[in-house]
């Protein structure tokens, strides 16, 4: 009797573990999926193709809002950390479009993702942000770069009062620190190109 039960039981913990592993394996898919959709459309927005960059924003956000669905009943795969990469790379390759094509930072509820996802994304837009300054900087257009820089400068001023530990936040700090050197030498850069444009002015008069 009890090894009729034990039997039993290691085949429904089998039949238990290989539902998991299917559901895991298709997670790992769709953050695969979500992650190349999303550094493209980054990529995709800094060589001033919006239109396709939005499209891959889209796509990506449809597999996350499948994959999310999916994983309802599977809290245990939903948060073990296998989205969590390629979700960050979603909300920094949509805050950034935005950002630059209308000025905005969209909100999480507007993005659709957890509040850890939204806050890690955050800390990587300023990045992409500069980039996007130093493009600016190149063509003279200082008065578009310094409307971007306010906007990093007001992500980090918001990021900078979350304090809370690498396990409730994975490398958030890191971030932060990083986003306020950011700042710092994309407003250095631009009191720079400024002070050059009022000396051209002057020779040039």
């Amino acid at each position: 009797m009890v090894c009729i039960s034990l039997e039993r039981d290691v085949e429904e913990a089998i039949e238990y573990l290989s539902l998991k592993d299917k559901i895991r394996e298709e997670a790992i898919k769709a953050s695969r999926e979500i992650l190349r959709y999303s550094t493209e459309a980054t990529r995709l927005v800094h060589a001033g193709l919006y239109e396709e960059a939005l499209s891959n924003i889209k796509k990506a956000s449809e597999v996350y809002s499948r994959t999310t669905a999916q994983l309802a009943e599977h809290p245990d795969i939903m948060y073990s950390g296998i989205l969590l990469g390629s979700v960050v790379e979603f909300v920094e390759a949509y805050v950034t479009y935005y950002v630059i094509r209308e000025g905005r930072i969209p909100s999480r509820r507007e993005i659709g993702v957890d509040p850890v996802s939204y806050l890690l994304g955050l800390g990587d837009v300023v990045g992409e942000l500069k980039r996007h300054v130093l493009d600016l900087l190149l063509k003279n257009r200082v008065e578009e770069a310094e409307r971007i820089a306010a906007v990093m400068n007001d992500i980090y001023n918001n990021l900078r009062q979350v304090n809370f530990p690498d396990a409730l936040l994975p490398g958030f700090r890191h971030k932060v620190d990083t986003a306020r050197r950011l700042v710092e030498s994309v407003l250095e850069l631009i009191i720079y190109s400024k002070n050059t444009q009022i000396i051209a002015r002057r020779v040039a008069g």
